[in-house]
């Protein structure tokens, strides 16, 4: 199970430095690795929607709210790290089901009186008991690139850590995207009714606008 001493560790590894000695620790690496820790691993949560730290939550409606020619504002979570989609269904994926809605000062405002957002979830940073072991390997490369010097003798120690990356990020990305059950988009209404050998006149959109 991943654990914040053990990605330190890595990361420490991959800059070719001795392992932390614990928590009281504070040799100049492992300081240069806890001061850029909560950045790269905000960054890495905000720039792909990992499976892991998904979370599907309906909103709550703020009356008070300007709604700036919408019919309902909903307070968005604090720690919406990344928004994925909105939707008036608990049980929709993106690309289904996802409803228009603006996203303005703190407020998710769309024409629904009930909505759901598919988000990352924020939480899961302080989680690495939650988080796949490929995504701490992808962390620990990261933060040994952040800090490591941009040149040293023969640019060994940089060289290594930048393959680690690649090969860690691919990692990451792979065991997410095999995380996810198949999915495929019903069929439209047109298509249906062909199967079925009855033509009906096609629809413009799921609400008939």
């Amino acid at each position: 199970m991943p654990t914040k001493d053990r990605i330190l560790n890595n990361a420490l590894r991959l800059l070719g430095e001795p392992p932390s000695t614990g928590v009281d620790d504070t040799s100049p690496w492992v300081k240069r690795l806890l001061g850029a820790h909560d950045d790269v691993l905000q960054g890495m949560l905000e720039s792909y929607p990992w499976n892991f730290a998904v979370k599907v939550q309906q909103l709550a409606a703020d009356a008070t709210a300007d709604k700036t020619g919408w019919d309902y504002a909903f307070t968005k979570p604090g720690l919406c790290w990344r928004l994925m989609g909105v939707s008036d269904r608990a049980d929709w994926r993106p690309g289904d089901y996802e409803i228009p809605y603006d996203d303005q000062r703190g407020f998710i405002l769309t024409n629904f009186e009930t909505t759901y957002l598919m988000f990352v979830d924020g939480t899961f940073k302080d989680r690495e008991g939650d988080w796949p072991q490929v995504f701490a390997d992808y962390l620990a490369a990261k933060l040994a690139h952040s800090v490591a010097p941009v040149t040293d003798e023969g640019n060994s120690t940089m060289e290594r850590i930048e393959r680690a990356l690649v090969d860690r990020r691919r990692a990451a990305k792979a065991w997410d995207a095999q995380s996810k059950a198949p999915w495929k988009i019903p069929l439209g209404r047109y298509l249906t009714s062909r199967h079925a050998g009855i033509r009906t006149p096609a629809r413009s959109g799921r609400y008939g606008r």
